[in-house]
């Protein structure tokens, strides 16, 4: 009974973040998605709905997104690095404000069709820039990792760590990046292999925001 309450209290904690329920209601809008297949029925209207759902938990990612790009980059960083991480930023603020946009039309609050037309398309622009950039940065960060564990002669399992960490990340970006193109109409893709591809990057994402579990008793005498 310990065991199973304390996996409930790490469970509460995962859902208790705002992005731990954006990621779980976007994983049952592409398992939504998946199902329908594009076609009209219950299935593509449960989709539009939990996409709606998730608007309230991006309240302030444009801001989050926006911070970044006011820091002071480090003295010894390379500019390359830091000018890729900018324009991750700037995607990203892109992103998320153009879906703002595009939440204030389904309010009622703009009424513009051609304005929220353009800040549609220009949130999946920087969605896809953001997600190109952060895949990038994310391979740079693996060689240099890689790099490190063996000067450091690290262990076999945290070098396995932080491979997974770095293949979870790129692998989500990519995915990302892709649903971007195919809803741009960029690379042509069924419905249900975008949804694939959401659900996919969604399940990491989630699978990343989850707490460290407790090793229960038995694990540890064993």
């Amino acid at each position: 009974m310990t065991d199973l309450n304390s996996y409930l209290t790490a469970t509460q904690g995962f859902l208790s973040k705002a992005d731990g329920k954006d990621k779980l209601l976007a994983l049952l809008q592409y398992a939504a998605m998946l199902a329908s297949g594009g076609e009209p029925g219950i299935s593509i209207q449960v989709q539009k709905s939990l996409a709606g759902a998730r608007k309230p938990f991006r309240i302030m990612k444009p801001l989050e997104a926006l911070l970044p790009l006011l820091k002071t980059p480090q003295k010894n960083a390379h500019i390359p690095l830091v000018l890729l991480d900018k324009l991750k930023g700037l995607g990203m603020v892109l992103y998320f404000g153009g879906d703002h946009v595009v939440w204030a039309s389904s309010s009622g609050l703009v009424t513009d069709k051609e304005l929220v037309e353009k800040a549609g398309q220009i949130s999946l622009y920087g969605w896809l820039v953001g997600s190109v950039c952060a895949a990038l940065l994310e391979a740079v960060a693996a060689v240099q990792s890689e790099a490190k564990c063996e000067t450091d002669a690290n262990p076999s399992d945290v070098i396995w760590e932080q491979r997974k960490k770095h293949s979870l990340v790129v692998t989500s970006n990519v995915c990302q990046a892709s649903v971007a193109l195919a809803l741009l109409g960029i690379v042509p893709m069924k419905p249900r292999t975008t949804a694939m591809l959401g659900f996919l990057t969604s399940a990491i994402s989630c699978y990343q925001l989850l707490p460290t579990f407790p090793i229960s008793a038995k694990l540890k005498e064993t």
